[in-house]
């Protein structure tokens, strides 16, 4: 072999021997080179993530940053909206419990159920035009729901004191407490009078039977809308 590489190629045998070494020692670094192709790339992939991992803890901490900065700017504004809130609610409370101290609910109900029967109390009948006063405008609730539930009470008190104001009267002014009596001798004065009272007397029992039902209205939106009270 030596002899035919030094005829055909003319080079010594020293450097045969490099040129041997040579490829060999290229071989194995090609080959050294991909046994750790998947280290290098793993290596590279670390890399990577670590600097995705930065990032997105970067990010992380300025979103904090900007959602605690965020609170603290709105805070005073949602503090401010929640005390006027508060202060409303109050408002409208303070108004309904002088209704329902004026007006209380079970006896209220119960003189009106009697009311076209027997007739009432002559204080009940003053309480009543009293609550006439609660549709003025310095008597307005922030509240939509219940000042509409209101108006609409007020509206059938004022129906209801109309039914009567010309049918009953003070019948013996001696008798404590004073009431308001149903002309009762007016079913004796001919058919007329009888037919005038009927009309009146059944007038009172249409109105007071509204009254009953727009007040039954009025206490269910006021507890809908947490109005608590101790006036019921």
């Amino acid at each position: 072999m030596r002899e035919w590489l030094d005829l055909h190629i003319g080079t010594d045998w020293a450097t045969y021997q490099g040129w041997i070494l040579g490829i060999a020692s290229l071989g194995l670094t090609i080959y050294g080179l991909i046994r750790q192709a998947p280290t290098i790339k793993q290596r590279i992939n670390n890399k990577k993530l670590k600097q995705t991992a930065k990032c997105i803890e970067g990010g992380l901490n300025q979103a904090g940053r900007d959602i605690i900065n965020t609170t603290n700017n709105h805070y005073p504004e949602v503090s401010r909206e929640s005390e006027l809130a508060k202060k409303k609610h109050d408002h409208d409370l303070k108004i309904i419990e002088e209704i329902l101290c004026l007006l209380p609910y079970e006896e209220t109900i119960d003189q009106l159920e009697r009311s076209y029967i027997v007739g009432m109390l002559f204080q009940f009948s003053r309480d009543l035009e009293n609550a006439e006063k609660f549709t003025d405008e310095k008597f307005q609730l922030y509240n939509s729901d219940v000042e509409n539930s209101k108006n609409k009470f007020i509206d059938s008190i004022k129906a209801f004191n109309d039914s009567y104001i010309s049918f009953l009267s003070v019948d013996n002014p001696e008798k404590k407490p004073l009431r308001l009596d149903l002309p009762y001798d007016w079913r004796s004065k001919g058919r007329e009078s009888e037919s005038a009272y009927r009309k009146h007397q059944n007038n009172m029992r249409k109105t007071s039977g509204v009254m009953i039902e727009c007040y039954k209205d009025f206490v269910r939106t006021l507890k809908k809308h947490n109005f608590i009270t101790d006036k019921l």
